[in-house]
C-alpha cells in the first residue's frame, strides 16, 4: 500500500482494498456537451436566461416567462408541456402552483478543496472525527478534497464554504496523509444537494433518489411535471423517465433511444492533418482533446483559419485562444465566467484565469460588441464571481 501511495499515514496501517469507478472531472462540459446535442436536435437554447414565472390558463401550464439577463427583456415561452428542472430551486419555483407550503426538498451543502497534488491515487476515507464518508482525489493537476454534508437555507446560488467546513476538511485529511500540501489551498467550491425531503434523519444520511412530481395528478394542474432530486451519476436515466412521461402525456410513443447515443464530443475526430499543419505543444492538443473530445476538431479548424488563434491563453494553462472565439460562436458563452468557468476550464486551474483575464475579456469583446465600459464590467463581474472561490486561497 505504502508502494502506491508513500505520503499515507503508515502507523497502524494494515493495508487497502481496491476498487473502480468513474470521474466526470470537468461537469460543466458534460452539461455543454449536452446542450451542443440539444440544439443539434433542433433545440432553442438561451443563456443566462431566467424562468421569472409560468404562464398560466386557468388549470392549465401554457409556458413560462423568461428574463433575458443579457438582453434585459422579459419573454414569453410558450409550449405544449413544461419541465420543471430546477434543482434546488423547485420549491420555489413551484410555490404558486401548490396547494400546500410543504416543501418537496431537503438541502444540503457540500464543498470541497482544491490544493496542491497531494496523492497519486483516489482515496475514499472515513472521518475520526464524525465517522462521515469523504474523498482525497486526483483532479487535472491538483487534489480535491470533500465534500462535507449539511444541512442549508438560503439562496443555493449563495452557498460558499466556511472556515469549519475548510478546517473540518484539512484535519481529516491529514490524519491520512501527513505531510500533504493541503494547507496549500488554490480555491474552493460549494454546491447545494436538492434531494427528496426527509426527516429525522442525519444530512448523510438522506436518499439521493429522485422523484417525478406529476402536477396534473397531484395539485390538478396539467401541462408541467417536476424533477425531485436526483444526482448527476443517474442525469441521463432521469431525463429518459422524464421524457418518456411526457410523451405518454403527450400520447406520442416510440423507443427512446438516449443510453445509445453518443454525445457530441464523444463521436471520434479527424486530428491527424490539423496537428502536422498547426505544430501545437503536445501538452496544448491534450488539452483539447480531453476537454473537447472529438469536437477539438473544431477548435483546430478555426485555429487553421487565423494562426493567432492557436496562441495559448495564459502560461499556467494549455488552453489557446481558439477557445474563446469556440465558446462564444458556438457554446452561447456570453461572459468570462462562461468561457473561463464553464466552457474551457482555465478558471479551474490555480490561478483561475485572474493573470489573463484582461486578454481573454480583449478576445471576446470584438465578438459581443463590448465597448471599454462593458469590458471593465466584465471584467469586475467576473472577479466578484470567483471571489467566493478565492476566500481561502494561498496562491
Amino acid at each position: 500500500t505504502l508502494a502506491a501511495e508513500p505520503s499515507l499515514q503508515p502507523d497502524g496501517l494494515a493495508g487497502a482494498w481496491r476498487f473502480y469507478d468513474a470521474q466526470v472531472p470537468l461537469v460543466e462540459r458534460l452539461v455543454v456537451e449536452n446542450v451542443v446535442d440539444a440544439a443539434d436536435h433542433g433545440a432553442l437554447v438561451l443563456n443566462h436566461a431566467r424562468a421569472i414565472a409560468f404562464l398560466r390558463e386557468g388549470d392549465r401550464i401554457g409556458g413560462a416567462r423568461v428574463h433575458d439577463a443579457i438582453g434585459a427583456r422579459d419573454l414569453e415561452i410558450r409550449a405544449r408541456f413544461t419541465v420543471n428542472a430546477t434543482g434546488p430551486w423547485l420549491d420555489e419555483t413551484i410555490a404558486p402552483l401548490r396547494r400546500t407550503k410543504q416543501r418537496l426538498l431537503r438541502l444540503t451543502k457540500g464543498i470541497h478543496l482544491v490544493t496542491r497534488r497531494a496523492t497519486e491515487h483516489a482515496h475514499v476515507l472515513f472521518a475520526k472525527s464524525d465517522g462521515r464518508l469523504f474523498f482525497v482525489l486526483p483532479w487535472l493537476d491538483a487534489t480535491i478534497v470533500g465534500t462535507t454534508d449539511t444541512d442549508y437555507v438560503g439562496d443555493p446560488a449563495d452557498a460558499a464554504a466556511d472556515e469549519d467546513d475548510v478546517r473540518y476538511l484539512q484535519a481529516e485529511a491529514r490524519h491520512a496523509f501527513p505531510k500533504a500540501p493541503f494547507e496549500e489551498i488554490h480555491f474552493t467550491w460549494a454546491g447545494v444537494r436538492a434531494l427528496v425531503r426527509e426527516e429525522g434523519v442525519a444530512e448523510g444520511e438522506v436518499s439521493r433518489k429522485h422523484a417525478l412530481f406529476d402536477h396534473e395528478r397531484r395539485e390538478g394542474i396539467a401541462g408541467v411535471i417536476s424533477v425531485v432530486g436526483g444526482k448527476i451519476t443517474a442525469y441521463r436515466a432521469i431525463a429518459e423517465e422524464v421524457v418518456d412521461a411526457v410523451s405518454g402525456k403527450l400520447e406520442r410513443r416510440g423507443r427512446s433511444t438516449t443510453a445509445e447515443q453518443p454525445l457530441p464530443g464523444a463521436r471520434a475526430g479527424d486530428f491527424a492533418a490539423r496537428e502536422r499543419e498547426l505544430s501545437l505543444e503536445p501538452a496544448s492538443l491534450a488539452h483539447l482533446k480531453r476537454v473537447y473530445g472529438g469536437r477539438a476538431r473544431e477548435l483546430l479548424d478555426l485555429a487553421a483559419a487565423d494562426r493567432s488563434l492557436a496562441q495559448p491563453l495564459c502560461p499556467h494553462h494549455h488552453g489557446v485562444a481558439a477557445e474563446v472565439v469556440h465558446a462564444v460562436k458556438t457554446e452561447w458563452a456570453m461572459t468570462l465566467g462562461d468561457v473561463l468557468l464553464r466552457r474551457n476550464a482555465l478558471g479551474l486551474s490555480a490561478c483561475q484565469g485572474l493573470d489573463c483575464v484582461d486578454r481573454v475579456a480583449d478576445q471576446m469583446g470584438p465578438l459581443l460588441a463590448w465597448d471599454a465600459d462593458r469590458r471593465r464590467k466584465e471584467i469586475e463581474a467576473y472577479r466578484h464571481e470567483v471571489e467566493p472561490m478565492r476566500r481561502f486561497s494561498t496562491e
